[in-house]
């Protein structure tokens, strides 16, 4: 992977020394004690709006050589199709959480009464009960590049040099590229809804990440099914983490900004600034 992604990049893999399938042991590089998660230094506010930046610029660069080298490279496509439990596991966590999230079966307490659906019409009902259909077969039946399937903050360490390490590959699989951008997105808007001081830490990796991924790859259908994705993770992952002074009014609040990037993400055309835009309107 380092021949082909790293580069030089301000992003970096842990490089594998010893991988021992009969023991189930893996050697690699380790971080070290002063890399600090980059979801920790955003919620710390130790990084300053040029760090960020960059870092996003960094990140839309490692992001854009993964999803083209697994569209090159055949060999590489192959080997990855082999991973065919994480696609699986991918559509289970996030579009299948979706409608068990608004009929509250799977939801927290405060999301169940009444049930979100409740609150919608039948026809953003019906927009996000397709939406789920077409996505889970999208990623369950990847025709994509190679995704690296857990992009959030929290799977970014940051060295004393400031430049990132990307852990956690083992949902490396072939993908949904607008997935692994609206996933790091999701994620973000997260963080803002309920810490929405770090808005001005948070902006410029924002616009750094959309801008050069666009550039890079050109705009597609990526920045819809990322804007879905930001959604998803709303819904599914958000009202789950545990941030302080969660309140009922807040998390159905942001159970609600998930369905409209669902639906929105589905229904409307995006640019990186529209996009960026949305994430970042509080």
């Amino acid at each position: 992977m380092h021949e082909h992604i790293d580069l030089g990049a301000g992003v970096l893999t842990p490089e594998i020394h010893l991988h021992d399938e009969a023991n189930h042991l893996i050697v690699m590089d380790d971080a070290g004690s002063s890399s600090i998660p980059l979801k920790q230094r955003i919620l710390d506010a130790t990084l300053t709006t040029e760090q960020t930046a960059r870092i996003g610029k960094d990140l839309a660069v490692f992001l854009a050589r993964l999803h083209a080298w697994g569209l090159s490279d055949t060999s590489a496509k192959t080997w990855m199709a082999d991973n065919k439990v994480a696609c699986e596991v991918a559509a289970l966590t996030t579009y299948g959480r979706i409608l068990p999230a608004l009929d509250g079966t799977f939801t927290l307490p405060e999301l169940k009464d009444p049930p979100l659906r409740d609150e919608i019409s039948q026809e953003i009902l019906d927009t996000v009960t397709e939406v789920v259909r077409v996505r889970t077969e999208q990623i369950v039946n990847p025709t994509g590049g190679i995704t690296m399937g857990d992009v959030w903050p929290g799977n970014m360490l940051v060295r004393p040099d400031d430049r990132i390490l990307f852990v956690d590959w083992e949902m490396a699989k072939l993908g949904v590229p607008g997935c692994d951008i609206g996933q790091m997105l999701g994620d973000l808007r997260v963080l803002l809804h309920w810490t929405p001081d770090r808005r001005d830490i948070v902006e410029p990796l924002v616009r750094g990440l959309l801008d050069e991924y666009t550039r890079l790859n050109g705009a597609g259908d990526w920045l819809s099914i990322a804007a879905s994705q930001i959604g998803v993770h709303c819904l599914s992952w958000g009202p789950w983490i545990p941030y302080p002074d969660r309140t009922r009014e807040g998390l159905r609040k942001l159970a609600a900004i998930g369905v409209g990037l669902i639906v929105d993400g589905y229904k409307q055309d995006w640019t990186a600034q529209t996009l960026a835009d949305r994430v970042l309107t509080l």
